[in-house]
């Protein structure tokens, strides 16, 4: 899935946070969702604007960009404050350091 395809950042829409494309449904809410021990389909049901699709390609495109972090912590660190600058896909996740815990 391309990523205009996936969430969408507009400052005239919710304020330039990053939404599901399509939708005003922050793509953090996801992940909030995940936290709380909720399931994706209950994600779904509550926000039905949001595709499986797109609750799909967020997750994995989460789980592949921290995969690709290396192991030392400093790398890491660096890793995770392009991604709060926006260097990186993971800013436009909505995650933050705080996200991550401490290294």
């Amino acid at each position: 899935m391309k990523r205009e395809e996936l969430f969408e950042r507009d400052r005239e829409k919710m304020k330039g946070v990053a939404v599901f494309a399509g939708t005003r449904v922050p793509i953090k809410f996801l992940f909030e969702f995940l936290q709380d021990d909720q399931t994706i389909g209950t994600f779904l049901h509550q926000f039905p604007t949001v595709s499986r699709t797109q609750a799909v390609a967020v997750l994995r495109a989460s789980r592949d960009l921290l995969l690709s972090v290396p192991s030392n912590a400093d790398a890491r660190l660096e890793r995770m404050q392009q991604a709060v600058t926006g260097e990186v896909l993971l800013a436009d996740l909505n995650v933050t350091l705080e996200d991550f815990g401490q290294c």
